[in-house]
């Protein structure tokens, strides 16, 4: 309920401001962006925390060393968690083509030297969680600590898993 006060605080507004705000409630988001966006933010507050969980109170690391982990686990999961120094496989790549500024391979290139020389580790988490998608979010969270997981995310094929190795 919007109170007089309200109303009377948003008339001192000028009217370019009132029209942009208006414009929202006569041309909502669509869907799937709202659903999108509140993913995003129920999943990277379940992340923090399942990081927290796990580094900070069960490992006893210091802090920020799980937004570290976070880092770390992301881009090992957008690389089908094969090593980064044996170079990025093609699923990697089209995330990163997800950001309109990152269309093609250099400028990919160009945004995985940017993410490592950014130190903020924040924007780091989320410049690569909005690239995510709802499914992938999800499945991340869903699936990130799972024991005797080989192939998170079903890269190998049968007769490629590797081999058990007993002596």
């Amino acid at each position: 309920m919007i109170s007089n006060d309200m109303i009377r605080n948003i008339h001192r507004l000028p009217e370019e401001v009132r029209m942009h705000i208006m414009s929202y409630s006569m041309n909502p988001q669509p869907l799937f962006l709202c659903h999108d966006i509140h993913n995003f933010h129920y999943t990277l507050n379940s992340l923090y925390d399942l990081y927290y969980r796990i580094y900070i109170v069960d490992f006893h690391e210091n802090e920020p060393e799980d937004k570290f982990w976070i880092v770390n686990d992301l881009l090992g999961y957008m690389n089908g968690y094969y090593p980064m120094n044996s170079g990025f496989v093609e699923r990697f790549y089209e995330i990163i083509r997800r950001s309109f500024r990152n269309n093609n391979v250099s400028t990919a290139q160009q945004f995985i030297k940017y993410l490592n020389s950014n130190s903020n580790v924040f924007r780091q988490i989320h410049i690569i969680w909005g690239l995510l998608t709802v499914d992938e979010r999800n499945y991340f969270i869903e699936n990130a600590f799972k024991p005797g997981i080989d192939d998170p995310i079903g890269l190998l094929d049968e007769e490629e898993e590797e081999e058990d190795w007993d002596y």
